[in-house]
């Protein structure tokens, strides 16, 4: 009696990830932009420690979406590289539309943030007790980097790329090489 597998090897195709992966994104930017709409009406848009909880929220988005999309679409495994794959085409689509959203808000709704967050980096030459001219030229550079279009380009490249380590540590803990009905490896 010949051993059979409980499936095909070669009729097993990975599912596309593009479409599921920009589902997830939007609603992962959508998590973001309520999060930072919510820190904004409760005084603390500028609260640098508070918005370190979008990273929390991104990892835990690309556990649940590459466990979704493994068990789901993928027959319920996944290589390291795929996963890895998966959350990073989330971590792009959604630092795009994260970054757009940056500029919106920045621009029209919470002008006041930059504002605030000049006063801080002020505040803190000042407790440094930098020399007056570095302290002014530090200033200058400063209000050159805190305009909506600078924020909004370095909020997308600073969330895909912790997006992007994030995305290694979910693949990590979702990967599932085998599929679960395949017999032991001898």
């Amino acid at each position: 009696m010949e051993d059979q597998l409980p499936y095909d090897p070669k009729s097993v195709k990975p599912a596309n990830v593009n479409g599921p992966a920009m589902k997830m994104a939007l609603m992962m930017s959508g998590m973001l932009i309520v999060y930072t709409l919510v820190l904004y009406i409760a005084g603390q848009g500028a609260n640098k420690g508070l918005g370190w909880i979008n990273y929390i929220l991104i990892l835990t988005g690309l556990i649940l979406a590459s466990i979704n999309f493994r068990d789901k679409e993928n027959q319920g495994y996944i290589t390291f590289g795929r996963a890895f794959y998966f959350g990073f085409m989330i971590v792009l689509f959604a630092s795009l539309i994260y970054g757009i959203f940056m500029y919106i808000y920045l621009k029209f709704i919470a002008h006041d943030i930059i504002t605030q967050m000049l006063r801080i980096t002020e505040d803190q030459m000042m407790a440094k007790k930098l020399p007056e001219e570095q302290a002014e030229q530090a200033m200058k550079w400063t209000k050159k980097l805190l305009v909506p279009g600078a924020m909004a380009i370095m909020t997308f490249i600073f969330t895909l790329f912790l997006g992007t380590i994030l995305s290694l540590i979910s693949a990590a803990i979702t990967k599932r090489e085998t599929p679960p009905n395949a017999p032991p490896a001898v």
